[in-house]
């Protein structure tokens, strides 16, 4: 993974992740294994990836768990005038056939609620100039649907006797109601997809945390 500031290629810096689907879920250092980034105030940004705790700042991630949210910091220098104007900053991957058993490399900024896709997209946004450990995170794998805002959406349909729901993340709230408001069923999502067995013909009203969707049960 690559990022760069928009006046050139030599203000770059490079991280390397290698997915490992069997990897434990949770991001540790293991030594001789993964590499520890130093983070010097140069007048290159910086980017690396945070263990579970936010205490070990990673170069190099050996085993990167996937289908997971791993803790992103970029460290943004002040730069020759010690200015604190925002930066344009481009998040890419470099070598994106090393990501070729994943349709997904996702880039998230929770500031704005955005996924990028880094398989298909670079991500640029501006950042000021110190320290940004709170702000994104790298998922390797599935993820939500979200249109060009950044919003969720979610698939919603029926299929032989079966409602779906489709663009989820552990612990979406599910709520299936009656044509006249009445509370069939509540569920807590517990992986992308969400099957439910209908066995009755009429209409439900489908709510996906605090979004609504009619549809006709066959």
């Amino acid at each position: 993974m690559r990022i760069a500031s928009n006046n050139g290629a030599r203000a770059a810096d490079i991280l390397t992740v290698i997915p490992d689907s069997t990897a434990d879920k949770a991001v540790r250092y293991s030594y001789g294994r993964d590499g520890v980034k130093w983070v010097s105030n140069d007048s290159v940004p910086q980017i690396y990836l945070l263990d579970a705790k936010r205490l070990a700042s990673l170069s190099l991630l050996g085993a990167a768990p996937t289908e997971v949210d791993i803790p992103l910091g970029v460290s943004i220098p002040a730069g020759e005038k010690m200015t604190n104007d925002p930066s344009s900053i481009i998040f890419s991957l470099p070598e994106r056939i090393a990501f070729a058993d994943y349709r997904y490399v996702w880039l998230i900024d929770r500031q704005y609620n955005r996924y990028t896709n880094l398989l298909e997209e670079n991500y640029e946004v501006e950042l000021e100039p110190g320290t940004h450990n709170q702000r994104f995170a790298l998922r390797i794998g599935g993820y939500p649907i979200t249109n060009e805002k950044g919003q969720r959406q979610y698939v919603v349909f029926t299929h032989e006797g079966s409602l779906y729901v489709r663009g989820l993340i552990p612990g979406d709230r599910i709520d299936i109601y009656s044509p006249d408001g009445k509370l069939l069923h509540h569920a807590v999502a517990g992986d992308n997809e969400y099957v439910r067995t209908i066995g009755y013909q009429t209409g439900l009203v489908v709510k996906v945390n605090d979004q609504s969707h009619k549809v006709l049960a066959f």
